[in-house]
C-alpha cells in the first residue's frame, strides 16, 4: 500500500524537486486494496477524510469499475458486464463512493 501518510508526502517531495506539478492520483486498487475490490471504498474514504483535513496533494482517485462487482475466469461461460481481468466494484457501489467524495 502506498496511500499512507509518508508514501503521499515522499511522492509529493520527488515531484517538487523535479519541478513537476505535485498533485497525485491515486490508485485505490490493486495494492491499496490488497486486491480486494471492496476495500477501495476504504482507500478513497481516507483519502477524502485527509482532503477534508486540508491535504490537498491527492487530487484524484483512480478505481476499478464495471457493470458488476467482482471478476471472472475466462476458463468458464462468461457473465455479461462483468470483468475477465481485475476485480471491480459495480456500477451503483461507484456511483455512491463517487458522491460520497463530492464535498472532499
Amino acid at each position: 500500500p502506498n496511500y499512507d501518510e509518508e508514501s503521499i508526502k515522499s511522492a509529493a517531495n520527488l515531484l517538487a524537486a523535479h519541478n513537476l506539478a505535485t498533485g497525485i492520483v491515486m490508485d485505490c486498487s490493486h495494492g491499496n486494496s490488497r486486491k480486494d475490490h471492496e476495500q477501495q471504498k476504504v482507500v478513497a474514504a481516507s483519502l477524502s477524510s485527509r482532503r477534508k483535513q486540508g491535504d490537498k496533494r491527492v487530487v484524484g482517485l483512480m478505481l476499478e469499475s464495471h457493470l458488476l462487482a467482482g471478476r471472472q475466469n475466462q476458463d468458464k461461460p462468461l457473465t455479461y458486464r462483468q470483468s475477465i481481468t481485475d476485480a471491480c466494484l459495480d456500477l451503483a457501489t461507484t456511483i455512491e463512493l463517487i458522491r460520497s467524495l463530492t464535498d472532499s
